[in-house]
């Protein structure tokens, strides 16, 4: 029987269906369900991309107020970014994710949160061939390092990040980078290299038109390695240089650091007359800029520093009245511990005069 006398035979059976008319049918079926299945996970990832950028935003929104409770709730919602970001297989979303859990555990002085969330966010970016995020991430975890003694390693990510920074062609981010570098190597008292990496941060600021708090930074920290390596006029000089940036800036914080840094270098070089006019302007900035602008720490060191010259210079009234008029009410040394360095010093006023209660 040959092919067309089959296929009459199969036309007059009951329920005839013509095979290549059913195949066309069931394929146009399979990319019908196969294209709602991708439309249905495409609509999903949108949606769950749409719930993380929300919760980032309120992440950040809690980052921001940067007390306690605040800094917990932004750890909460930067985590569940992270883990939408995992299920979206978004690679770049997760590192940021973990960038800003990194910044917020720094926040909360958590030394494994932060480095553990900064480097997992690294190893990302450098999966993705990222060098930006790379070496922000680098920088930042130098900085944190570096703020909480970490002294070698945060050299070591320092050198790692200012290449990379090089490379990507950002001053200001090259300049503040050397600028950590150079107050890292300040704090080992590798004052040589300090120098070094100050000068060149400061010659690349000197490059930008709008300096920040950082230039001034860079500035004030190359006058204490000049002033560790007995450079007093180079000292000197920049630490007046700070000084006026700050003003500029209205910066009180820093100005009174400055000034205090300032009469530390005259007394010690005996020049006690600028030093009481240096302390004595350091506690007139502070008393001028307002509550909360200058740390209570700051201001009693100055008190109880001033207090010890004039003790020094033998004007023990003037130095017990100084300090006496500072004393805080219901201060204890873990709300203000700069308040036992006064009472020591009065202790040292009190002594040669006979008055062994006070």
């Amino acid at each position: 029987m040959n092919k067309e006398a089959i296929l009459a035979k199969h036309r007059k059976q009951k329920n005839y269906f013509p095979p290549v008319k059913f195949f066309a049918y069931s394929k146009s079926l399979i990319v019908s369900l196969f294209c709602l299945l991708i439309f249905s996970n495409a609509a999903f990832a949108q949606r769950n991309a749409r719930v993380a950028d929300a919760l980032f935003k309120q992440g950040q929104t809690f980052f921001a107020k940067d007390d306690a409770q605040s800094l917990e709730q932004a750890l909460a919602k930067f985590d569940e970014v992270r883990q939408i970001r995992v299920d979206l297989r978004d690679r770049a979303g997760e590192a940021l994710a973990l960038v800003f859990l990194g910044r917020t555990y720094a926040k909360l002085n958590n030394a494994e949160g932060t480095v553990n969330n900064y480097l997992a966010a690294m190893q990302i970016f450098q999966q993705l061939r990222d060098k930006t995020g790379e070496a922000a991430v680098l920088n930042n975890l130098a900085g944190f390092l570096r703020n909480n003694g970490e002294y070698a390693d945060a050299i070591k990510y320092y050198q790692l990040a200012i290449p990379l920074l090089r490379q990507l062609g950002s001053k200001t981010d090259v300049a503040k980078a050397l600028n950590g570098i150079g107050q890292t190597y300040l704090a080992t008292g590798n004052f040589q290299n300090a120098v070094q990496n100050l000068e060149e941060s400061l010659e690349i600021w000197n490059t930008i038109i709008k300096g920040d708090d950082d230039k001034i930074r860079a500035i004030y920290n190359l006058g204490i390695a000049y002033y560790r390596l007995g450079n007093k006029a180079e000292t000197v000089k920049y630490a007046n240089q700070a000084l006026s940036f700050a003003r500029q800036r209205n910066n009180p914080a820093l100005e009174v650091e400055v000034l205090e840094n300032l009469a530390q270098i005259y007394d010690e070089t005996g020049d006690t007359k600028t030093a009481v006019d240096y302390r004595k302007k350091a506690l007139e900035t502070y008393q001028r800029a307002g509550r909360g602008r200058v740390s209570d720490y700051s201001f009693d060191t100055v008190v109880n520093n001033l207090g010890d010259l004039y003790y020094r210079m033998g004007e023990l009234a003037t130095a017990e009245k100084l300090l006496t008029q500072h004393i805080r009410s219901g201060a204890t040394g873990k709300t203000h511990p700069a308040q036992s360095y006064i009472f020591g010093t009065l202790g040292e006023i009190y002594t040669p005069t006979g008055e062994l209660e006070k």
